[in-house]
């Protein structure tokens, strides 16, 4: 027996993310061989840490009366996903998560939700680089979290149909917008009030509910000859976009603001002062659902909570 001659030990600082936006779908449902990796995949999705990356074959098992243990393990659908927090500096790519209703059947999207090519891997400059690329990528579900102190984030998920090997990872370091947006650049506005100073936190929470459409057929031998689609689903549909907003608060809400009359459009901003990058969130609907007054010691500050149904959101970003 020898010893495994390849060993390659990273940091995670070695990494990098980056994206590009598809202009048309990459993986057909009459697809039967892997589609090309992409060029210009070059875009940095933003400050982040190394990224994770969900393959999953699954295999099951055969079972049947006279043999005490699993007699087989049969290959799956194979599926694929990807997620990581990101540190809002350029928000360009968090407007896919929301799909295009004024052309839902625009080239490049699937019912107007953005298809995306992500890469991630670590550079090259290292001598120890290994990159993937996530093809036909939608945004699952995105969390903004604005709070306190902490830097505006967005905790991302997509699904992808295939991921191919890159064996030309980038090879030049290079590194994302540091100019981040934080809690004191953010604004959050009803009804024409800032509410900024009762707040401790705003938590929004979108899911476009993506569903796996059928099985693709195996299209060669398990192992090294099978293609990365093979058995992969038909097509990642959106259904339903699904929405959960959350506020801790330093005081209890206005009066006004605890029947069940529609608040109208709450919008949340971050923007860098003195004219500068921005995220613009804006829910146009919005009824307050819950009220909680949380336990506080007597040395403790009185803390309260609140979350409203929500439906209709837009996400705007961009330089003033």
């Amino acid at each position: 027996m020898s010893l495994y001659d390849s060993p390659r030990y990273r940091a995670a600082h070695q990494g990098y993310a980056t994206y590009k936006v598809q202009t048309g779908q990459l993986v057909a449902a009459t697809a039967t061989t892997d589609p090309a990796l992409q060029t210009g995949v070059d875009t940095w999705i933003g400050p982040c840490p190394m990224p994770a990356a969900q393959r999953n074959e699954n295999w099951r098992p055969l079972e049947s009366i006279g043999q005490s243990r699993d007699m087989a393990q049969l290959p799956g659908r194979r599926e694929r996903d990807f997620r990581t927090r990101i540190d809002i500096a350029d928000g360009t790519f968090l407007d896919y998560a929301i799909r295009d209703r004024t052309d839902p059947d625009k080239v490049g999207t699937v019912k107007g939700l953005q298809l995306l090519t992500l890469e991630a891997g670590t550079f090259g400059a290292y001598g120890d680089a290994y990159a993937f690329q996530y093809i036909d990528s939608l945004m699952n579900t995105i969390a903004f979290s604005f709070a306190e102190n902490q830097n505006v984030t967005a905790d991302v998920n997509l699904w992808c149909m295939a991921s191919l090997k890159q064996p030309t990872p980038i090879s030049a370091i290079t590194v994302p917008d540091s100019d981040v947006l934080i809690w004191s650049h953010s604004s959050v506005t009803i009804d024409g009030t800032d509410y900024h100073n009762i707040l401790s936190r705003v938590s929004v929470n979108i899911n476009n509910n993506l569903q796996r459409q059928g099985m693709r057929q195996q299209y060669a031998a398990i192992g090294g000859t099978e293609p990365e689609i093979s058995r992969g689903c038909y097509a990642i549909l959106p259904t339903l976009e699904k929405l959960q907003i959350s506020y801790g608060l330093h005081d209890k809400l206005p009066d006004d603001m605890m029947d069940t009359d529609d608040w109208g459009a709450v919008t949340l901003r971050a923007e860098q002062p003195g004219g500068g990058k921005y995220v613009q969130i804006v829910i146009d609907q919005n009824y307050l659902n819950s009220f909680s007054q949380e336990q506080a010691a007597a040395n403790g500050l009185l803390t309260f909570g609140a979350q409203t149904a929500s439906q209709a959101i837009a996400i705007t970003t961009g330089t003033t």
